[in-house]
């Protein structure tokens, strides 16, 4: 068997993460328009409890039953998966760990660009007070 840690540094990987990126955010998108949740409770349980599971949930639905697996996880499938429930279970924790290491680089690279445009925006774009010193 291959090293493990082929099972994420590849291309099926990075195509099972781009399909819950698309799909976490068109569901974050869509299902706000139609259900909101009436009292306060309920937009929390909305807001932390659903919209944080729906990355692995996702990740788990596309990859078992979508089938595009990296070679040593098929590999390790076919040694010890005895029937194919245990298989479909395999690939969806895969799945599931792609989505939520998926959901994980979105924050932190989202949270670094929010952080770093704004302050570097204000250096490139002139202000109008600029404009108007320049054409006196």
């Amino acid at each position: 068997m291959n090293n493990p840690i082929e099972i994420f540094y590849c291309w099926q990987a990075v195509v099972t993460a781009l399909m819950v990126y698309m799909l976490t955010q068109a569901l974050k998108s869509y299902v706000p328009l139609l259900y909101t949740p009436k009292t306060a409770k309920g937009k929390v349980v909305f807001k932390r409890g659903l919209m944080v599971t729906l990355p692995p949930i996702l990740g788990f639905i596309v990859a078992a039953l979508i089938p595009i697996h990296p070679e040593t996880l098929i590999s390790y499938v076919t040694e010890h998966a005895s029937n194919k429930l245990d298989s479909v279970m395999i690939y969806g924790a895969w799945g599931a760990a792609v989505g939520q290491f998926a959901d994980y680089l979105y924050t932190k690279v989202k949270g670094f660009i929010d952080d770093y445009v704004p302050a570097h925006r204000a250096s490139i774009v002139p202000s109008s007070s600029d404009d108007e010193s320049e054409s006196q």
